[in-house]
């Protein structure tokens, strides 16, 4: 197996230099202290898998999942952190994460965990599994629901809850629309009826649940 670790704390780096070194089936293939660093030479490494702490600047690790998992998706991640954050976990793992492991394990068992990626399992160690797996069947569930609300709206009207959550006026979201505010507000009681929603606050809750951000693609 093919190892990469991003971390920039450099004793962690260190303890798994050490015990790939000692161990026969584990090649060390490089390693990063920040995500710029990490993206720049990943690539040409080749890992099979890639040890990930979440807080590595300039950003996080879950920046670098994102992009690991678009520019590479064969390589796998597995999230190494001090967090015991469930929502940081669901959040990584559904960015592709492929296993999740506490700073506070030993090496063996990290290097165990990274292994077991690489065939094929998905690893969590040193959580609640039960806890984790009702957040997973709740996302879901949310997933699904988010899904069925953005097949009832409309294209016109996925604009107007994107504007709505910039907080424009009918008036606003008329002129941005090329549309009257008179119709814009009609969009909005669209919007509303379907969100089931009855103000501008909850509406853009919905849009930032649903993922509308205000920079939506308006050709849409």
């Amino acid at each position: 197996m093919k190892l990469f670790v991003l971390d920039d704390h450099a004793v962690i780096r260190d303890g798994i230099r050490l015990i790939c070194e000692q161990t026969p089936d584990v090649d060390l293939v490089g390693e990063a202290s920040t995500v710029d660093q990490a993206l720049a030479i990943v690539e040409e490494a080749g890992p099979d898998v890639v040890l990930v702490d979440l807080n590595v600047p300039p950003s996080s690790g879950i920046v670098f999942i994102g992009e690991m998992r678009k520019r590479w998706p064969e390589m796998k991640a597995v999230v190494l952190t001090v967090e015991r954050d469930e929502d940081l976990v669901l959040e990584a793992m559904n960015l592709g994460a492929a296993g999740f492991v506490t700073k506070d394990s030993s090496l063996p068992d990290i290097i165990d965990a990274a292994r077991r990626v690489a065939e094929g399992e998905t690893v969590v160690q040193g959580m609640s599994t039960g806890r984790l797996l009702e957040r997973f069947v709740s996302f879901a569930r949310e997933t699904e629901r988010s899904a069925h609300i953005l097949s009832e709206l409309s294209p016109r009207e996925r604009e107007v809850l994107a504007l709505l959550a910039e907080g424009r006026s009918n008036q606003q979201i008329g002129s941005a629309l090329g549309i009257s505010a008179r119709t814009a507000a009609t969009h909005v009681a669209n919007v509303y009826r379907k969100l089931q929603v009855n103000n501008r606050v909850d509406a853009a809750r919905a849009a930032i649940r649903l993922g509308l951000s205000p920079r939506v693609d308006r050709s849409t």
